[in-house]
């Protein structure tokens, strides 16, 4: 492992759980986010303490405070290791390095500027008792903005009972391919995640969703996946570190990522790929488009864009239902459109909230960041 540093005081029993933090320049959201564990840890129930709980911190050469804010933490995070890598090996990689670093029966993989809802572990703890068979499973999410301020709507095209098991490697990833684009939503048996890793070529898919090609591999071991309903985690929105190049290439991110990771998980002529496809196409590139398009992105790469999804998709109901006539529908109508909807959703909200203060909906915005 390329790690310059690890600090951690060393402990004799194994954790139940492993939250695994790769992180970037993150010094000035990770607060947010390891306040949040500290809270956790310390209104665990009686039985459950912070040693059944590990923080690992991979800093990927970090330039900024987060060896600082990290080490700020040690003495209300019972677990808490940091890793420093010597140099950045890319966000896949440092997704890889995090578990590796864990000792936990499961990891939970956390973005480093997203946090726990309160109660939000205590119900992981539970369920990894629960699920403690299965590959792993997946937790709920709260949207927000970028200052956690007001609430974003969070929709998804199919809806799962709380405590659900799914059965089936290609049934598991097609039932929950729009929650796997998270990682902050994922807890991973560590030894099976392990296991996969090494045995596996992982080079071909440092495309920003390694983890989605591991979990392929790992259901296809032990086919089982649960689901927490209740929202465990608060993810911060507006705050993706790949849209540093532009919509165009984080929409290009999306549309290959997802592909690779699917076919070569289970194979170029799988049935689950044509429906990760028609999914990926109905949520994230729609989403994209939408968003360039009324956000006044250049005519140059609209085209562009309009050219990429008319590649992968063409030919899918999704492209002749959805994305064709987002692309030919004028930029007026849609800005006017998405107005209209937010003064309706704002009314809905400002009626149902009584006064609390209002929830914030806007579904260019409710992509998943990795």
């Amino acid at each position: 492992m390329n790690q310059d540093t690890r600090s951690g005081q060393a402990h004799e029993a194994r954790p139940t759980l492993s939250i695994c933090i790769p992180s970037y320049n993150r010094a000035e959201c990770l607060p947010d986010l390891l306040g949040s564990i500290a809270s956790e840890i310390a209104r665990l129930p009686e039985g459950l303490s912070g040693e059944d709980v590990e923080i690992v911190v991979s800093d990927n050469a970090s330039q900024d405070e987060t060896e600082a804010v990290v080490e700020s933490y040690r003495p209300v995070i019972p677990r808490l290791v940091y890793l420093r890598q010597r140099e950045n090996i890319g966000a896949d990689r440092n997704y890889l390095a995090a578990i590796a670093g864990s000792s936990g029966t499961f990891s939970w993989l956390m973005g480093s500027d997203d946090r726990i809802e309160a109660g939000g572990l205590l119900r992981v703890l539970q369920a990894a008792e629960r699920f403690g068979d299965l590959a792993g499973f997946t937790v709920g999410v709260k949207g927000y903005d970028r200052q956690f301020a007001d609430e974003i709507r969070i929709t998804h095209s199919t809806e799962i009972p709380d405590n659900t098991i799914i059965s089936g490697p290609e049934n598991i990833f097609a039932t929950f391919i729009e929650r796997f684009g998270l990682i902050s939503a994922q807890i991973v048996r560590r030894e099976l995640w392990q296991a996969v890793c090494e045995e596996e070529d992982l080079e071909p898919y440092f495309n920003a969703y390694v983890h989605l090609f591991v979990i392929g591999k790992m259901i296809q071991r032990n086919p089982g996946w649960g689901y927490v309903a209740r929202d465990c985690v608060g993810w911060r929105s507006g705050n993706d570190s790949f849209l540093k190049d532009g919509w165009l290439q984080r929409m290009t991110l999306d549309v290959v990522g997802y592909d690779q990771c699917t076919a070569g998980a289970f194979g170029q002529d799988a049935q689950v790929r044509r429906v990760v496809r028609d999914r990926v196409a109905r949520s994230h590139v729609y989403r994209h488009y939408f968003h360039a398009k009324t956000h006044d992105a250049s005519r140059e790469s609209l085209r562009e864009g309009a050219r990429l999804i008319r590649r992968h998709f063409r030919g899918t109901s999704a492209y002749r239902t959805i994305l064709l006539p987002l692309i030919l529908v004028p930029t007026s109508w849609l800005r006017l459109a998405r107005q209209v909807y937010r003064r309706l959703r704002g009314q809905e909200a400002r009626a149902s909230t009584s006064g609390r203060g209002a929830r914030v909906a806007c579904p260019a915005n409710t992509r998943y960041r990795p």
